[in-house]
């Protein structure tokens, strides 16, 4: 088998089974890519994709383990590409990070000038998305890395290196009766409509279980998944929001400390210690927290790579 029948077989499950759609992304022909797949399979000695006629209909049992093995294999051939790469030349290239918008917003941009300074012909690629997201892209190889706004369960493969500690602050509008009181308790913050983040476990700092885990109904208000459009509802009256202090405060919104109701969160850089990584990756992890060099970051992939999950003290 070769690679490029394994390219063939992924672009055929990532184009909903549409051999016409992953012809055009791979930039071939339709039959090529059903005959490589039918070699394919003749080589494996079983069927990986069900047919009905002429058409696709998904994945036999050997194809869904052939076609996640092809994927491993794949990424692996990507890493020894960007070694050759970085061996031969250490200043071009593409750096991808994943991130919700709050971190797009803030954290991102100065390290990415930093990045652009050091490595001029590097170009730094922001994508903004979910918590989930952003991990199911690290671990697919379609993003270097994620900048996570709470550190994600212990992986075989993802190391989180932490970058800042960020601590909650209540967001309400100018002249509400919150302001007022001396101390804030989380009975006097579930009395009034909640401007909620569409993704609460990750982007309000627990906010939902810390609720819970005293028996305090929200009154949810509105969802929304960008923090600007949150403080913006806040203003309008909409509600009251708990948000990370790292956002500028929006005009007609005032905001308060409420760290000692909400544990702050880590915001970590995750990265799949199986990858090969160039310079610059760690560079943006330096410029992101200075006190990771880049021989230290290099020291816990190892770590993670052949001796399993270990963080950071």
């Amino acid at each position: 088998m070769t690679l490029t029948q394994l390219r063939y077989l992924v672009a055929v499950a990532d184009c909903g089974f549409n051999i016409s759609r992953a012809a055009e992304a791979l930039h071939t022909s339709q039959p090529g890519i059903s005959r490589q797949i039918r070699v394919l399979e003749r080589q494996m000695g079983t069927i990986l994709l069900l047919r009905d006629g002429g058409r696709i209909t998904g994945f036999s049992e050997n194809g869904l383990r052939a076609v996640a093995a092809a994927r491993r294999v794949l990424n692996e051939a990507n890493s020894l590409t960007l070694m050759s790469q970085e061996l031969m030349e250490q200043t071009t290239g593409k750096l991808t990070i994943a991130t919700l918008h709050t971190g797009a917003l803030t954290l991102l941009p100065p390290a990415a000038a930093a990045i652009q300074a050091q490595y001029p012909d590097v170009v730094v690629e922001i994508k903004s998305t979910s918590p989930a997201a952003m991990l199911e892209m690290v671990q697919a190889g379609e993003a270097d890395m994620a900048l996570a706004f709470r550190r994600p369960a212990e992986s075989a493969r993802l190391l989180s290196i932490p970058i800042a500690t960020i601590p909650a602050a209540l967001m309400a509008p100018e002249g509400h009766p919150l302001l007022a009181l001396d101390t804030l308790t989380l009975e006097e913050l579930a009395r009034y409509p909640m401007v909620c983040h569409q993704s609460l476990s990750a982007a309000t700092w627990g906010m939902l279980e810390r609720f819970n885990s005293k028996g305090i109904e929200l009154r949810p208000a509105v969802y929304a998944s960008d923090a600007s459009v949150m403080q913006r509802c806040v203003a309008e009256g909409a509600g009251i929001a708990i948000l990370p202090d790292i956002l500028p405060v929006s005009p007609g919104v005032r905001k308060v400390d409420v760290s000692h109701l909400f544990e702050a969160n880590e915001i970590t850089a995750v990265l799949d210690a199986s990858r090969f990584h160039r310079s610059f990756v760690f560079e943006l992890i330096h410029a992101l927290a200075p006190a990771w060099t880049v021989n230290a970051i290099r020291a816990e992939m190892r770590k993670v790579f052949f001796d399993g999950p270990q963080l950071p003290s």
